[in-house]
């Protein structure tokens, strides 16, 4: 009987630790050398909702290895500092512009695809709705679909709030209202997703604010889409 409890004791206690690891926050370390080559794409994996991509310059006979994160990480530069746990990831630097141009445009908001021969896995078909954040003569933030808003969409909503200020609509009853934000100085913008539809939940964010005043980008894979 004490031998069986002690074998259930050491089982629970490695169970424990492969759990601790699972959920731990990897530091990864990158070199000034290996800045030009690290960006972040949109990525599903677990809880993820990007991965970190980067390479270290190979030097013969050793070639250029290429690397990817897309679990619980930490990274700081000295471009910019990032970081993603349990379904949020944030990224910052000392300007703005710095911040976002480490992302892969655009991101997509709400997506849905399948194939229209599954069996045989052809006429691979996918509708988006995507996000781009950008700068020509100032900061902005736009939205974009094909030449239509896909009917998979009808019921799902997007609003944005400035400095918590009023909800307005930008996609709402099928209709993109909002094609493009003018992001200023000294402002916060959040966007919200509500993704919910009779085909399941088309939303790959729930929530991105944008703020302006620390130079900080916050993505949110689960989030409560506000009444007001």
């Amino acid at each position: 009987m004490i031998k069986k409890r002690k074998k259930v004791i050491s089982f629970c206690i490695l169970l424990s630790l492969l759990c601790l690891n699972a959920d731990s926050q990897k530091r990864i370390s990158i070199s000034d050398e290996e800045l030009p080559s690290v960006y972040f794409s949109n990525s599903t994996v677990g809880d993820g909702l990007f991965m970190l991509h980067w390479e270290i310059k190979g030097t013969f006979p050793n070639p250029t290895q290429s690397k990817f994160e897309s679990g619980n990480f930490e990274v700081e530069t000295s471009l910019f500092s990032a970081k993603q746990s349990e379904g949020i990831f944030w990224i910052e630097s000392n300007t703005f512009m710095k911040c976002y141009r480490q992302l892969r445009y655009p991101i997509p908001l709400l997506q849905i695809g399948g194939y229209r021969y599954p069996s045989i896995r052809e006429g691979f078909w996918l509708d988006e709705v995507k996000i781009e954040i950008g700068t020509d003569n100032e900061n902005y933030v736009s939205f974009e679909t094909e030449d239509y808003i896909s009917s998979f969409f009808k019921d799902a909503v997007i609003g944005y709030k400035i400095n918590e200020g009023e909800l307005l609509p930008i996609l709402f009853d099928g209709k993109l209202t909002r094609k493009r934000i003018s992001l200023e100085d000294d402002t916060v913008v959040d966007i919200y997703i509500k993704g919910e539809t009779s085909f399941g939940d088309l939303a790959k964010i729930k929530r991105i604010t944008l703020d302006l005043r620390s130079n900080r980008m916050t993505f949110y894979k689960h989030f409560q889409f506000p009444e007001k």
